[in-house]
C-alpha cells in the first residue's frame, strides 16, 4: 500500500510504501507513472520511504507506483494525482475602460481551475459582462471578451470563474 494514496500535482510529497512479506532491500527501486521518485529509504524489509515529485503539467487522475526488488516487481499500487487550490497566474490587460461596449479581449491564465471540457462560467459585477470565447486545459488559459457599460462603477472589480465545482475570484 501507499500512504498517502493521493497528492497534489506541482509539489513533492513524502510517501510510505508498505508490502506484506515484501522483502525490500537497499537495492529496491521505486517508479511512478505520474512523477519522479527520489530519496528512497529502506525502513524495514516491508516498509520504504520516498519522495514523489509530481510535475504541475501532470493531469489529475490515476497513476501507478511500482516497486522492484532485484529486478522483480514486488508491488504495484494505485495512486491518484489531485488538483490543488485554483490560482490566478496572470490577467492581461488587468483593466478594461468604462464604456468598452464593443468588447475588449482579456487573456487569463490559471492553475488548477480548468480541469475538464465544460465551458467556464463567469459572473461579474453590475454593468460588466464577461464571455469566455476560448479556453484550454493545458496550459490553463482562456480568452474572455469584456463588455463594460458607460454606467459601470469606476475602480476595482472582480469576476468569479467557475468550471464544474472549482471556482476562482479574479480581481481586475
Amino acid at each position: 500500500s501507499i500512504a498517502p494514496s493521493a497528492a497534489v500535482h506541482g509539489v513533492t510529497t513524502a510517501i510510505t510504501i508498505t508490502g506484506v512479506n515484501a522483502g525490500f532491500t537497499a537495492q529496491t527501486t521505486v517508479q511512478a507513472t505520474c512523477g519522479t521518485i527520489a530519496n528512497v529509504q529502506l525502513k524495514t524489509a516491508t516498509t520504504l520511504g520516498a519522495d514523489l515529485t509530481i510535475p504541475q503539467s501532470q493531469p489529475v487522475g490515476p497513476c501507478t507506483i511500482s516497486v522492484n526488488s532485484t529486478g522483480v516487481p514486488t508491488l504495484q499500487a494505485p495512486f491518484t494525482v489531485i488538483a490543488g487550490t485554483p490560482a490566478l497566474i496572470s490577467i492581461t490587460p488587468s483593466s478594461v475602460p468604462q464604456g468598452a461596449i464593443n468588447g475588449t479581449p482579456v487573456q487569463i491564465q490559471t492553475r488548477d481551475l480548468i480541469q475538464g471540457t465544460n465551458n467556464p462560467v463567469i459572473t461579474t459585477d453590475s454593468g460588466i459582462i464577461a464571455n469566455v470565447t476560448g479556453f484550454s486545459a493545458s496550459p490553463e488559459q482562456m480568452t474572455v471578451t469584456m463588455l463594460v457599460s458607460v454606467n459601470a462603477a469606476l475602480g476595482p472589480h472582480q469576476m468569479t470563474i467557475t468550471q464544474d465545482s472549482r471556482s476562482l475570484v479574479v480581481p481586475f
